[in-house]
Protein backbone atom coordinates (compact mmCIF):
# COMPACT_ATOMS: atom_id res chain seq x y z
CA UNK A 1 0.00 0.00 0.00
CA UNK A 2 2.81 2.35 0.99
CA UNK A 3 4.44 2.00 -2.31
CA UNK A 4 1.26 2.41 -4.31
CA UNK A 5 1.04 5.65 -2.34
CA UNK A 6 4.53 6.63 -3.09
CA UNK A 7 3.50 6.38 -7.03
CA UNK A 8 0.39 8.20 -7.15
CA UNK A 9 2.08 11.21 -5.40
CA UNK A 10 5.19 11.10 -7.91
CA UNK A 11 2.60 10.64 -10.69
CA UNK A 12 0.31 13.56 -9.06
CA UNK A 13 3.43 16.10 -8.61
CA UNK A 14 4.20 15.07 -12.39
CA UNK A 15 0.97 16.50 -13.13
CA UNK A 16 0.75 19.86 -11.17
CA UNK A 17 4.09 20.44 -12.78
CA UNK A 18 2.96 20.45 -16.14
CA UNK A 19 -0.56 22.35 -15.09
CA UNK A 20 1.42 24.93 -13.51
CA UNK A 21 3.39 25.60 -16.66
CA UNK A 22 0.66 26.04 -18.52
CA UNK A 23 -0.82 27.95 -16.17
CA UNK A 24 2.17 30.26 -16.83
CA UNK A 25 2.42 29.74 -20.36
CA UNK A 26 -1.82 30.59 -21.25
CA UNK A 27 -1.03 33.90 -19.01
CA UNK A 28 1.73 34.77 -20.79
CA UNK A 29 -0.44 34.91 -24.14
CA UNK A 30 0.76 31.28 -25.72
CA UNK A 31 -1.62 29.80 -28.43
CA UNK A 32 -4.46 27.67 -26.89
CA UNK A 33 -3.00 24.83 -29.41
CA UNK A 34 0.38 24.86 -27.51
CA UNK A 35 -0.82 24.75 -23.73
CA UNK A 36 -3.77 22.24 -24.88
CA UNK A 37 -0.87 20.06 -26.38
CA UNK A 38 1.48 20.67 -23.38
CA UNK A 39 -1.50 19.59 -20.80
CA UNK A 40 -2.27 16.92 -22.98
CA UNK A 41 1.09 15.23 -22.87
CA UNK A 42 1.60 16.12 -19.59
CA UNK A 43 -1.21 13.74 -18.87
CA UNK A 44 -0.33 11.19 -21.04
CA UNK A 45 3.33 11.61 -19.42
CA UNK A 46 1.84 11.06 -15.77
CA UNK A 47 -0.37 8.36 -16.97
CA UNK A 48 2.47 6.00 -18.35
CA UNK A 49 4.68 6.30 -15.13
CA UNK A 50 2.22 5.60 -12.86
CA UNK A 51 1.37 2.10 -15.47
CA UNK A 52 5.21 1.62 -15.62
CA UNK A 53 6.21 2.36 -11.86
CA UNK A 54 2.84 -0.10 -10.71
CA UNK A 55 4.04 -3.10 -12.82
CA UNK A 56 7.76 -2.53 -10.87
CA UNK A 57 6.11 -3.15 -8.23
CA UNK A 58 6.26 -6.62 -6.56
CA UNK A 59 3.57 -8.09 -5.81
CA UNK A 60 2.72 -8.29 -1.75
Amino acid sequence: MRMLLSNLRFTASVLAAVVVTAVFAFLLDAALEIVLSMLFLGLVTAVAEYVIASRDRPLS
